[in-house]
């Protein structure tokens, strides 16, 4: 058996900007925020939910995601073998190759995870990449290990 709350009865939502909003107030405790980040799932349809268990009842409170519930929160560069590492709002660390990257609308960037999910680059991990990067006349590119690779 299984408690389901909607994303109409939690009013949970988490914006484009990464952070969690209830009722138009967001939420400021860190430990909350990030359990909210860790339970994050998808159901069979593709819809948002937090997972948790409850006096060992499985609960699903679902919300509402502005743009996409997976964020990449730190970014590093490994020049050495032309990797990037990904530090995902989920908890998970990614080592990708550099064409995960993809440009968005309106100078965002995206990261294809390795379960094929879209994750928004945060503020913090945008000002890490463009450490690395250089417009170029036909985009942006990252300069690894002797090669410059087009984003997108």
């Amino acid at each position: 058996m299984s408690r389901i709350v909607t994303a109409e009865q939690s009013q949970i939502r988490l914006n484009a900007g990464c952070r969690w909003i209830h009722r138009d107030e967001p939420f400021l405790h860190p430990r909350i925020i990030e359990f909210f980040h860790r339970a994050i799932r998808l159901d069979d349809e593709g819809a948002c939910y937090l997972h948790n268990v409850v006096d060992g009842e499985e609960e699903r409170v679902y919300f509402i995601a502005e743009d996409t519930p997976f964020f990449v929160m730190a970014f590093e560069l490994d020049e050495s073998n032309s990797r990037v590492r990904l530090a995902l709002n989920v908890g998970k660390l990614e080592e990708q190759d550099a064409e995960c990257l993809k440009p968005g609308e309106g100078g965002v960037l995206y990261a294809r995870t390795a379960e094929g999910h879209l994750a928004r680059f945060t503020e913090e991990a945008l000002v890490q990449i463009a450490e690395h990067a250089r417009e170029g006349d036909d985009g942006i590119f990252l300069d690894l290990a002797g090669e410059s690779i087009r984003i997108g």
